[in-house]
């Protein structure tokens, strides 16, 4: 399955910058697929935590290439 995939792929990648991957959802769909990443810090989340986990797990998907068509990535 494809979450399982981008779970073992993209945890180690976020708990190396020192977050949670507390949830991770994809919503396949024709175009506009999403995935979604839910993070967390003993120190909290702020705009730049995402932003810098955002560019991180965007060079491994662009990479890995293990999504099939178009997508958009949220991390919140």
């Amino acid at each position: 399955m494809l979450r399982d995939t981008l779970a073992a792929l993209l945890t180690p990648l976020v708990e190396g910058l020192g977050y949670e991957l507390w949830e991770l959802e994809y919503a396949p769909g024709r175009g506009n697929s999403v995935l979604r990443l839910y993070i967390d810090a003993a120190a909290g989340i702020a705009i730049e935590d995402c932003e810098r986990v955002s560019r991180a797990v965007s060079e491994v998907l662009d990479a890995d290439d293990p999504i099939p068509g178009h997508y958009t990535l949220e991390v919140s």
